[in-house]
């Protein structure tokens, strides 16, 4: 197998309204590998259709673990990491083919990534560029993170491609607060572990998170999407250590 083929990899659970779409802006890939976490919807008959091969791996509640499913599945020597709600565009479709056939003795290659927010590109708030390691040579990659921020990392040089990926991360309110409910369901069980949880941080970190990114990060510059985004940001952060504190609760009871 020549140094230029390029698996796609994906995890995917239950994502039947947006997964059509990615793999399209992927068809020129070699492989496409899916790890379905047990979708009850048709989301691994959708892959299958548009040529990808699905794997089904029971959810285990932690994406850096079904990531590393996914990477340990493909067989190209490169590897693009993909999510159920990204379009490649051509333009970057045309940049990765070229970064790998003269590679120039880089590992890996990081894109940008245009994040939307009930149909607006996000410009600030710490959502651009956003740059994300995604095209890996596989033989050097691993994954790391925890339940909720997995990444893709490599040894050697990485460098920057101009090309974008299309994110439709929000596409209504209910989305954003359902995504919130389950990040922060992941989340807690590490922040209880990590120290003792009190009122200080029910109130300081939902209200640090807000400033960062409505102030720090001109998020206000976005209008009242960048409104939305900041207090979004900060009920998750409020969740998060709301269940945390519950968790050290429990554990404290007879």
């Amino acid at each position: 197998m020549s140094g230029e083929k390029i698996s796609v990899c994906m995890i995917t659970l239950n994502e039947e309204a947006r997964i059509a779409r990615a793999l399209q802006s992927v068809s020129w890939a070699d492989e496409i590998v899916v790890i379905d976490g047990g979708s009850r919807d048709t989301t691994a008959r959708i892959a299958e259709s548009l040529g990808a091969r699905v794997e089904v791996r029971p959810w285990p509640g932690d994406f850096a673990v079904q990531l590393r499913q996914a990477l340990g599945a493909v067989h190209c020597p490169w590897v693009f990491r993909l999510d159920s709600d990204e379009v490649v565009t051509p333009e970057l479709a045309a940049q990765i083919r070229e970064a790998v056939a003269r590679p120039d003795g880089a590992q890996g290659f990081r894109v940008r990534r245009k994040n939307h927010f009930l149909g607006k590109w996000i410009r600030h708030g710490g959502w651009w560029p956003d740059p994300q390691i995604r095209l890996v040579q596989r033989e050097h990659a691993t994954v790391r993170g925890g339940p909720v921020h997995e990444t893709l990392h490599v040894p050697g040089p990485i460098v920057d491609l101009t090309g974008a990926l299309e994110h439709d991360t929000h596409p209504t309110i209910a989305s954003s607060l359902d995504r919130m409910v389950r990040y922060s369901r992941l989340l807690a069980p590490d922040r209880a572990r990590r120290r003792e949880i009190g009122a200080f941080h029910l109130v300081m970190h939902p209200a640090a998170a807000f400033f960062r990114k409505y102030v720090v990060q001109s998020g206000w510059r976005d209008g009242v999407h960048g409104l939305l985004i900041a207090v979004i940001h900060s009920m998750v952060k409020f969740a998060v250590y709301a269940q945390a504190w519950e968790i050290q609760r429990r554990e404290r009871s007879p």
